[in-house]
């Protein structure tokens, strides 16, 4: 009886050790993602605000030998998002070369009704290399660019992305905001600002 408990406890410890590397979630590359606004929103009048200059790029800052990246999906929450617009362009700079036309991006809709951007490659990226989509259009209820609680990252713009290398491999994270240039940072606060003050003279009236 204790040998056979004895085995069993080994088979518990081993087995899963055993397994792992068929699971295929090891992440062989390190990715980063960020997301840049290149100017202040437009108030829509009705909880909402449209981005017509937004940016969100990834980069791979650490590979495996002879591993690359071949895809990302971005996500954009519902309760986050009313419309994700379109994408108006693709940038890749692989061994610093920018090329527009190498990889591709939809948009793809998850069982939850959530929207996701789907990045997929052309010349997979090595260590040093990133990708880049550009859209127009992005519109985000009001309440959810001061409510960190909305996004699924726990803060505003920390939004959900998946990389997959060309070892069936997984990174993940939650997109940064990078800080924009003072005279953009300036025309984003004075939007949001007029935005505010526009919505409370609506409530009032």
């Amino acid at each position: 009886m204790k040998r056979y408990i004895l085995w069993l406890l080994l088979a518990l410890i081993v087995g899963p050790l055993l397994m792992a590397p068929e699971a295929g979630a090891y992440p062989f590359v390190e990715v980063e993602g960020y997301v840049g606004i290149g100017a202040a929103p437009v108030s829509n009048g009705d909880g909402t605000s449209t981005f017509n200059d937004i940016d969100y790029g990834f980069t791979v800052l650490g590979a495996d030998p002879g591993v690359e990246m071949d895809r990302v999906n971005l996500r954009f929450d519902s309760q986050v998002f009313s419309s994700v617009g379109s994408i108006t362009g693709v940038k890749t700079v692989i061994n610093g070369v920018i090329s527009y036309d190498d990889w591709e991006a939809y948009f793809a809709t998850g069982p939850s009704g959530s929207k996701y951007a789907v990045i997929e490659s052309g010349t997979p990226l090595e260590e040093g290399d990133s990708v880049e989509i550009s859209l127009s259009g992005l519109t985000a209820n009001d309440q959810a660019l001061s409510s960190p609680s909305l996004w699924s990252g726990g803060s505003v713009w920390g939004q959900v992305w998946s990389a997959r290398d060309t070892e069936y491999g997984m990174d993940g994270g939650v997109t940064t905001l990078q800080v924009p240039e003072p005279g953009i940072l300036l025309l984003f606060v004075f939007g949001t600002i007029t935005m505010l003050l526009y919505t409370r003279h609506r409530k009032s009236a």
